[in-house]
């Protein structure tokens, strides 16, 4: 009991410096201002466009993310950000196609601007992994408080989501 015990905190903190050097790695990053962009709608436009002066927070994942995850990334952010307006939230979404945003936004009943990335991806490091992650952009397109999500440890993202909020939203 107590061997498996330790083997269960071993694998958790490895997970845990795995996660902080991808945070490390994909920290300062500036996105391509021409990448392009979908809606629901099929209206295609620039990352730049949907950005403003005032910061944004993103929650990035992929049609490889476990759907399990997504939704209970999508319940948190529901919850914690009722006391900030929705438009300052951006959901950034690697899928196939407009359907599969569409249903996604419709059955987890978001209520934020949703985007698909018609690029394979950023080029990240944490895209090669299909982590979900978080960051804030602005007008200059500088990625800001990259944050890896682990599922394994929810109250260090209701963490992080805290200090963003506190941070760029109060």
């Amino acid at each position: 009991m107590i061997v498996a015990k330790n083997e269960i905190v071993s694998a958790k903190l490895e997970n845990l410096q795995n996660k902080y050097l991808l945070e490390i790695l994909d920290n300062s990053f500036q996105f391509n201002p021409e990448m392009r962009l979908s809606t629901v709608y099929e209206d295609t436009l620039s990352f730049i466009d949907i950005l403003s002066k005032e910061p944004k927070l993103i929650f990035y994942f992929s049609g490889l993310t476990c759907e399990s995850c997504v939704q209970s990334e999508l319940l948190r952010l529901k919850g914690k950000s009722k006391d900030i307006d929705s438009d300052n939230i951006i959901l950034l979404v690697a899928y196939e196609n407009i359907r599969s945003l569409f249903l996604m936004c419709r059955s987890n009943e978001v209520n934020y601007p949703a985007y698909i990335i018609l690029e394979d991806s950023f080029g990240l490091n944490a895209d090669a992994q299909h982590l979900p992650y978080y960051f804030v952009a602005d007008d200059y397109l500088w990625m800001k408080d990259f944050f890896a999500i682990d599922q394994n440890t929810p109250e260090i993202t209701d963490k992080y989501l805290e200090i963003i909020f506190s941070k760029y939203f109060q």
